[in-house]
């Protein structure tokens, strides 16, 4: 139940984060999407992992919350923080071609209904206009598993075999989505995929 709760807490701060994007008046596209990635990011990852070690540690005043607590790896951690965070890995991974699925069936539903009502060719064709594909937040959850396969990898390797097929699964069925389902991205300039490469070597620097 717990490892579902983070997950759905996880989806909730997603659209949270995508809804309140425009709010903060980026001076370009460009800098909102690095904004919403490193945002969803940034939650994701402190919910999903962070937030669970540091409950089960023995630091300070969290080792007086009820519960098992532990100041080193022993087979009880695995039993009691391991295994909840592979657990909430693979939902975490399932979740996003999910979505997408559900997605397209609600779409083709909303499209056979708008049509029935459609009174001119502009409504049909809008009724009928495939959505757009977000980039943004989806970098954030990359960046999320990146960072929990990197970070606890050493020690549960069983990780690294989650990672392994969810990336692939998520690769296939979001080209699947972009070249079938939804419309034509736009260009989108080097910043994006810059700063998930800084990311990247940061999270390198910690899982050595």
């Amino acid at each position: 139940v717990a490892t579902v709760i983070v997950v759905f807490v996880n989806q909730a701060l997603k659209q949270g984060i995508k809804k309140s994007a425009r709010y903060l008046k980026s001076h370009t596209v460009e800098a909102e999407m690095v904004s919403t990635s490193m945002r969803v990011y940034a939650v994701q990852v402190l919910n999903t992992a962070i937030l669970m070690l540091i409950l089960r540690s023995e630091i300070g005043l969290f080792g007086k919350l009820p519960g098992a607590h532990y100041s080193t790896v022993n087979a009880k951690w695995y039993a009691e923080v391991g295994a909840p965070l592979i657990m909430t890995m693979v939902i975490q991974f399932a979740t996003p071609p999910s979505v997408h699925f559900v997605m397209g069936a609600v779409f083709n539903i909303q499209a056979r209904v708008q049509s029935r009502s459609a009174k001119t060719q502009n409504q049909l064709n809008i009724a009928h206009a495939p959505h757009g594909f977000e980039i943004a937040a989806g970098y954030g959850e990359v960046l999320l598993a990146t960072s929990v396969t990197l970070i606890f990898g050493a020690g549960i390797p069983l990780l690294y075999h989650v990672a392994a097929v969810g990336f692939f699964v998520r690769y296939r069925v979001d080209k699947w989505v972009i070249l079938r389902k939804l419309r034509k991205p736009p260009l989108y300039s080097e910043t994006l995929f810059e700063t998930f490469d800084e990311m990247f070597a940061v999270l390198l620097v910690v899982h050595t």
